[in-house]
C-alpha cells in the first residue's frame, strides 16, 4: 500500500512539473504583434483555435470580483462587494461609510514600534546603495560615461532585467520619503532621476531604459529575452511614484 501511494505521489508531480513550465520564451500570444494580426483577421477558425485555451483577465476589477469564490456569496453581497470595491476606486467623494486612502505623508509610525524599526531598516538599506552603480546601465544605454561599477544579479551588465531593481528602489524610495521627509533619502533619489534624466535627453527620442529596445523587437519576433515590458513597467512607475509621491518632476 505504501509503494502504491509513492508511485502516485510521484505521478501527480511529474504531472504538476510538466504543467508548471517557467520559461524566457515568449508565446505567440504575448507578442502585441501577433495580437493585432490575430484580432483583426477575418478568420473565425483561427481565432478559436488560438485562444480556446487562453484566458485574460483585462481589468483589476475582475481580480477583485474573484478575490471570493462566487458560490460562498449571495447575488445581494455580490454586488455589495463589487460595489464597495468601485467606491474605493472612485476619485469622486464617496457617501457612505467607506474608508478613503491616507496620504503617506500625513502618517507616522510610533517611535521604537515594531513597525518604525522595519520602516528604519528599510531606510538604513535605501540609504546605502549607490547612485552611480543603479544608473550604470542606463548610462551605458544612452552612450554616456559610466563612472563605478554596476551592481550585480538583476542590474548586472549583461542581465536582460536590468533596470527593473531600479523600478522598484524609485517607488520603494519615494514611498519612503513620503512616510519619513528624510532629506538625505530625497537628496538620493532626485539624483538618480536627474541622471535618467539625463540619459533620456542623450538618447533624443523619449526612450529610457536600462537595456537597448531590441529586446522588445525580440518579444515581438516570438524570441527568447527576459521580461522587457515587464521591466519597463517597474521603470515607468517608480518615475511616476517619484512624480506622485515625492513631487520630482
Amino acid at each position: 500500500m505504501k509503494g502504491l501511494l509513492v508511485v502516485v505521489m510521484v505521478s501527480l508531480l511529474c504531472v504538476f512539473g510538466i504543467s508548471k513550465e517557467c520559461t524566457n520564451i515568449p508565446t505567440q500570444l504575448s507578442s502585441h504583434s501577433f495580437r493585432y494580426e490575430l484580432l483583426s483577421s477575418q478568420n473565425e477558425t483561427w481565432k478559436e483555435e488560438m485562444f480556446e485555451h487562453y484566458h485574460l483577465t483585462p481589468t483589476d476589477d475582475s481580480a477583485w470580483a474573484s478575490l471570493l469564490p462566487r458560490k460562498t456569496l449571495r447575488e445581494d453581497d455580490e454586488y455589495s462587494w463589487e460595489m464597495m470595491y468601485r467606491n474605493l476606486k472612485s476619485p469622486l467623494k464617496s457617501s457612505g461609510n467607506f474608508l478613503n486612502e491616507m496620504s503617506l505623508h500625513n502618517v507616522r509610525l510610533d517611535p521604537g514600534s515594531i513597525h518604525w524599526q522595519a520602516q528604519h531598516t528599510n531606510l538604513e538599506y535605501l540609504l546605502m546603495l549607490d547612485v552611480n552603480k543603479l544608473v550604470w546601465s542606463f548610462r551605458k544605454t544612452a552612450g554616456l560615461s559610466t563612472p563605478g561599477k554596476a551592481y550585480g544579479g538583476w542590474e548586472a551588465p549583461d542581465s536582460e532585467l536590468r533596470g527593473h531593481f531600479v523600478g522598484h528602489y524609485l517607488s520603494a524610495s519615494a514611498q519612503m520619503w513620503a512616510s519619513t521627509h528624510n532629506e538625505t533619502l530625497k537628496k538620493k533619489m532626485s539624483a538618480v532621476v536627474s541622471a535618467l534624466s539625463a540619459c533620456q535627453m542623450k538618447m533624443g527620442i523619449g526612450y529610457l531604459s536600462a537595456f537597448p529596445s531590441e529586446l522588445f523587437d525580440r518579444f515581438e519576433a516570438i524570441k527568447p529575452v527576459w521580461a522587457p515590458y515587464y521591466t519597463i513597467h517597474k521603470i515607468l512607475a517608480g518615475l511616476l511614484d517619484q512624480y506622485t509621491l515625492a513631487d520630482n518632476s
